[in-house]
């Protein structure tokens, strides 16, 4: 099952960048990062701007689903989105607002930082031309008292893995 990411455009501009170039370089930069995500992952991604509607080659650059607001603010449009598809989405952003609604619905939220670093990992491997390997992930035996961690997060941890490829 392909992933379903909603991105928060702006939000992860944002914390990438720090928002102090050229607003449409930045888009255009967030998308072809995003392009290269998409092609080594295989995940559906939205990607929701503030603003007018702005047209891009093909309308939908490699097959990401680019939406721009028109009147309406991105928040409204990615609840919308989250609605939708419930808790088959993988919702980025670091607005609190915007998680908690994607929590009450069932989505796993990572933040912009946390899928900054796995994008970043993502060129780094294209760049390289080299597959990460698998982490072993048994762990050493224990003894004692489960350490489980939450439901939420173990959901959200295994979204992280799939992000990554493993």
């Amino acid at each position: 099952m392909a992933l379903n990411l909603v991105i928060d455009g702006y939000n992860l501009i944002g914390f990438r960048r720090g928002g102090l170039g050229d607003i449409e370089e930045e888009r255009r930069d967030l998308l072809e990062a995003l392009i290269i995500y998409k092609r080594l992952k295989r995940a559906r991604i939205t990607v929701v701007f503030d603003g007018p509607a702005i047209a891009y080659p093909g309308s939908h650059p490699a097959g990401i689903e680019v939406v721009f607001s028109a009147g309406r603010q991105a928040d409204a449009v990615i609840r919308d989105i989250v609605a939708r598809k419930g808790g088959g989405a993988t919702v980025i952003t670091s607005d609190r607002e915007i998680a908690g609604f994607a929590k009450a619905r069932g989505a796993v939220v990572l933040g912009s930082d946390e899928f900054s670093a796995l994008l970043d990992h993502a060129l780094y491997e294209d760049m390289k031309g080299v597959v990460a390997e698998a982490e072993d992930t048994s762990g050493p035996d224990k003894k004692g008292p489960s350490r489980r961690l939450p439901k939420d997060e173990r959901k959200k941890q295994g979204r992280i893995r799939k992000l990554k490829g493993r």
